[in-house]
């Protein structure tokens, strides 16, 4: 900001990547049909605490822009989770592209940060992955 940078060093766990021969490519553009959707229930408590501590949820994952065969930009990869933080609470995994959310495709992270923001208040959300090259939605009932 301005003159003034900052580092932050985030304590979390990484699962070893694999060679980049044994990384799986996808040619799926979206928005395909998801093969299967997982119904949850959260507690609206957790979401507005979570919330109401923007630094420390988003210290608790590490994401990177997923990019498909074609270059485009196909989600945002999850590359590391903190134990027990609210993404793993989610269901959410290592390796999960996250795609869109609320049906609303994130194209850059400040998207991101506003789409977190805005879920706050809703009685359902739903989370687009692709998940094991296979198209999963995450539906999350809020009560």
């Amino acid at each position: 900001q301005g003159d003034r940078e900052e580092t932050l060093e985030l304590d979390i766990r990484r699962r070893a990547r694999p060679a980049e021969s044994e990384v799986p490519t996808t040619t799926l553009s979206l928005p395909p049909a998801p093969a299967q959707t997982l119904h949850l229930t959260v507690d609206r408590r957790e979401i507005t605490q979570a919330m109401d501590d923007l630094p420390r949820l988003l210290s608790q994952a590490r994401v990177e822009p997923s990019y498909a065969a074609d270059k485009k930009l196909n989600g945002w990869k999850i590359d590391a989770l903190a134990p027990q933080s609210f993404y793993e609470k989610l269901g959410l995994q290592i390796g999960d592209v996250l795609q869109r959310v609320n049906d609303v495709e994130i194209r850059d992270p400040g998207m991101m940060l506003s789409l977190l923001q805005q879920v706050k208040h809703e009685h359902t959300i739903s989370l687009n992955v692709l998940r094991n090259q296979q198209h999963t939605t995450l539906r999350y009932d809020i009560r």
